[in-house]
């Protein structure tokens, strides 16, 4: 079983399920491919698309909001504000 958190927006969405492989040699060395480059090594297995349909609605307790961003998704990050 696999658990995901998304924080996303409330609205309708679907996923897909896929199945993929990729050579030893190739997994092993994942972390200093380029993106592209260990893209093209994944072979495909199966892909079942839109393999489910789920809706997220907005939370009834606000609390401490209801909504808890705003935008598509929330994504974490921090920033700094300098004011002279």
């Amino acid at each position: 079983m696999q658990k995901i958190q998304l924080e996303i927006a409330p609205g309708e969405y679907t996923f897909n399920v896929g199945f993929s492989t990729i050579r030893k040699a190739d997994f092993e060395r994942a972390d200093r491919l380029p993106h592209p480059e260990l893209d093209a090594r994944i072979r495909a297995l199966a892909v079942v698309a839109k393999a489910a349909i789920f809706v997220v609605i907005p939370r009834k307790d606000g609390h401490p909001v209801q909504l808890m961003h705003f935008g598509a998704a929330n994504l974490p990050g921090d920033c700094t504000i300098t004011v002279p």
